[in-house]
């Protein structure tokens, strides 16, 4: 948590940023946990803090020694996510309607044992042996790339409108972190799948198989 409020976050940011503008981006909910973590960085001597008017302003301090080791963390996280991005491009692309991924990795906040969360949107005739054969391929070449498993959500658009719906847990995760890696936007998707009627049919959610 420390590292998504005081290192990812403020190293986007070229100008010092409020703790309360550090709180909107860091998708932390209590405004006073982002204040502890910043306090506790500024302890650390990782972050600077002046004074502006009456609040504070926070920027990163990249002259501390950690901060070469922090940079090269976070640049190779962004390594592995573009990486990810490509091997799920290449294994769906005109198969599917929509994939995306969303979750840690889509926050730039995944670590070694983090999950790869993907959502796989197909039309609703696809074929199931089809299907099959995308989703373990696609499985087995990011467990191959990063060493993690990927927790694969796999519906039709029948199926997507029904999760809408019923406003599936996953469906908000979906909303705030999706990034689309190819075909329709998936927040599109799931805005024109909002107000659609939804069919019969059961989503293939891949997340709590064994690896």
């Amino acid at each position: 948590m420390r590292i998504r409020v005081g290192r990812h976050r403020l190293a986007v940011l070229a100008e010092p940023a409020s703790g309360r503008r550090i709180h909107e981006l860091s998708g932390v909910r209590a405004l006073r946990t982002t204040q502890r973590m910043l306090d506790e960085l500024v302890a650390l001597g990782l972050v600077d803090m002046q004074k502006v008017g009456p609040a504070n302003a926070y920027t990163l301090n990249r002259g501390h020694i950690l901060w070469d080791p922090i940079e090269k963390i976070l640049a190779s996280r962004a390594v592995v996510a573009s990486a990810v991005e490509d091997t799920i491009r290449e294994v769906t692309v005109g198969v599917v309607v929509s994939a995306a991924i969303y979750g840690s990795m889509a926050r730039g906040e995944a670590g070694p044992d983090s999950d790869v969360d993907v959502i796989v949107v197909w039309e609703d005739g696809a074929a199931e042996d089809q299907r099959d054969g995308v989703l373990e391929a696609l499985e087995e070449r990011v467990r191959r790339l990063t060493g993690n498993r990927a927790q694969i959500l796999a519906v039709t658009r029948a199926e997507l409108a029904r999760l809408v719906e019923h406003d599936d847990p996953l469906i908000a995760s979906i909303r705030r972190d999706g990034t689309t890696v190819t075909g329709v936007e998936i927040r599109s998707l799931l805005g024109a799948n909002a107000k659609a009627s939804a069919r019969t049919g059961k989503a293939t959610d891949r997340r709590s198989e064994a690896p």
